[in-house]
């Protein structure tokens, strides 16, 4: 796929702009993972593909589109769920962002916590030495039933 998104993060810029590219992916439970020798987190999710809209809100391949695409978080230190219950495999969260906010005052220290946040209030937080996150689109995509919407604040 010529057009295939691959991003990292190392800065709360870069990892505004992942949240930009993941905000309203469709997450399987069962899909998310922590994978405790390597310290990372890993997510596989279908992504709604922002990048393929005009700034006039008109999809330039004329349809919206949705792709497979992976997550990675590294140099983890501790996860915390908050209202997710990961027995329930089967269960589908729309991802409405990710934050990121330095875990300590001090400047010198790059540890941070990484936070998922999914409407209904489930979340997931993610303590890391750093900021290291990589996005990338592992197929072709389809055309998407609808676009998401979202009320103006």
């Amino acid at each position: 796929m010529s057009d295939a998104l691959h991003l990292m993060a190392a800065n709360q810029e870069d990892a505004s702009v992942i949240s930009a590219m993941v905000q309203d992916a469709a997450i399987r439970v069962g899909d998310l993972a922590y994978i405790e020798e390597e310290r990372r987190f890993a997510a596989v999710f279908n992504r709604f593909r922002w990048e393929t809209q005009s700034k006039r809100g008109l999809f330039r391949r004329g349809q919206a589109e949705r792709v497979r695409a992976g997550l990675s978080i590294g140099d983890v230190r501790q996860i915390r769920l908050k209202s997710l219950d990961l027995k329930q495999r089967d269960e589908v969260l729309a991802l409405l962002a990710i934050t990121v906010e330095p875990l300590s005052e001090d400047e010198e220290d790059p540890a941070t916590r990484i936070q998922l946040i999914f409407s209904g209030g489930a979340a997931i937080a993610i303590d890391a030495d750093c900021i290291n996150l990589d996005l990338r689109d592992l197929g072709e995509p389809w055309p998407a039933k609808a676009r998401p919407r979202h009320a103006l604040h």
